[in-house]
């Protein structure tokens, strides 16, 4: 008899074959339960032990996980891909270069695919850190967690580390006092603490706080800095960096900060206050406040082109160059200029405004996620067409390449779908 205190049981039988998984243990038997085999938890990144599990034999096991299922032939000692293609999966980047698909995975990391999606290969290891892509003439750059742009990947879709490039003074980028959330024993707040980042510079005002290993209290740091935007030129890397703006270029030993920082007034905490878009030396970045900041010598200097703009804007979703152009996604809509000073914006066939969350370039065509569906720019009219139906999940990201549209959704994986010509 096979006893358990999980509820979260999943079993499958086939014949006098039986399989239990309990809580990412699995046990089998050949003779309808008499007797039970106990074989290892399925060790595959990113496998959902429990989501699915089938049987169709004494040693043939069948498991559903976020990268899609899984078969065993020899009681879950090894493991290989049954089908193809990503399942039950929130994608947060996808980038086609070359035939080549790049995805970012929550809770997986960084995953290649050569054969359009068919199948898939993991090439990160920080697999719970935030992660930002970005690309420029064929490379494909990463940043993981709190660590710079310190990786690119190869054409053998390997991470490698960037020559000579240095890492950002994370602890010089603190305040140099850190507030931490205190919660008791019974789960009950407390008055925040802080600490000194450097006991050696705490001051009479605030004495710096030993834990006690003994104590029942536990401490959490809020607020820790991370990259949480990427772009790239030819020359330099831009990341947002604890609410600033840094850059670096090659062939310079430190990080530069550019002076361009968000003001934090509503005190709520954002994954990220900058959308940053880069053509050789220009810069344009949307600052979360509403404002747009613009330079032509790759953050040495700012103009403020607020108030060029046609409307008011809250948000800006996403900025893109194309064709010696700057096209600009806000909550009001999209718009373009070739200068920064004149803008024009651009509608639907009915002149209706369009909500874009996403762009990217193709072959000099510009390409917008809105309304769950993938426009086109047709630029003798300057409207957008609607080139794919409705999504039928929710869609996040998406890339073009050779008339093939890669959509990464909220938790259904990847979707492709190809024009035509």
């Amino acid at each position: 008899i096979l006893r358990g205190e999980s509820v979260n049981t999943s079993v499958s039988a086939f014949g006098d074959n039986v399989l239990v998984s309990d809580n990412g243990m699995h046990y089998s038997s050949n003779d309808a339960g008499r007797n039970w085999v106990r074989h290892e938890p399925i060790g595959l990144a990113g496998a959902h032990n429990n989501i699915s599990i089938l049987m169709d034999s004494t040693k043939s096991f069948y498991n559903a996980g976020w990268q899609g299922i899984y078969r065993t032939t020899d009681e879950g000692k090894t493991w290989h891909h049954f089908n193809a293609g990503l399942i039950a999966t929130l994608v947060s980047d996808v980038v086609i270069m070359d035939k080549t698909l790049y995805v970012n995975v929550a809770n997986i990391g960084i995953l290649v695919s050569r054969d359009y999606g068919q199948s898939w290969k993991s090439i990160t290891t920080r697999k719970y850190e935030l992660k930002r892509m970005g690309d420029c003439n064929g490379i494909l750059y990463v940043s993981e967690g709190n660590q710079p742009i310190q990786y690119l990947l190869t054409d053998k879709s390997q991470l490698t580390h960037i020559q000579d490039m240095p890492e950002i003074p994370m602890i010089n980028s603190l305040p140099e006092w850190i507030e931490m959330d205190v919660i008791d024993s019974s789960n009950q707040p407390k008055d925040p603490v802080f600490i000194n980042k450097n006991p050696q510079n705490k001051s009479k005002k605030h004495e710096l706080v030993e834990v006690d290993n003994n104590t029942n209290l536990k401490f959490q740091f809020t607020g820790l800095a991370e990259v949480s935007n990427l772009a790239v030129s030819d020359t330099a890397f831009y990341v947002e960096f604890n609410n600033q703006l840094l850059r670096w270029k090659r062939g310079t030993p430190d990080w530069h900060d550019t002076e361009l920082k968000y003001e934090d007034n509503d005190g709520k905490t954002y994954i990220s206050n900058f959308n940053i878009a880069v053509s050789e030396k220009t810069l344009y970045v949307g600052i979360r406040d509403g404002q747009l900041m613009q330079s032509f010598d790759e953050g040495d200097t700012w103009n403020n082109v607020t108030e060029n703009l046609p409307f008011s804007v809250k948000d800006y979703h996403a900025i893109t160059f194309v064709n010696e152009s700057v096209c600009i996604a806000t909550d009001k809509g999209v718009i373009r200029s070739n200068n920064g000073i004149d803008w024009n914006i651009i509608t639907d066939s009915e002149n209706k405004q369009v909500e874009v969350i996403k762009f990217d370039v193709d072959d000099n065509k510009l390409y917008a996620l809105a309304n769950n569906s993938i426009y086109q720019l047709k630029e003798d009219k300057n409207t957008w067409k609607k080139i794919t139906p409705e999504i039928p999940y929710s869609a996040k990201c998406f890339d073009v390449e050779n008339n093939n549209i890669f959509v990464g959704t909220f938790g259904s994986g990847v979707l492709r779908y190809t024009l035509e010509e």
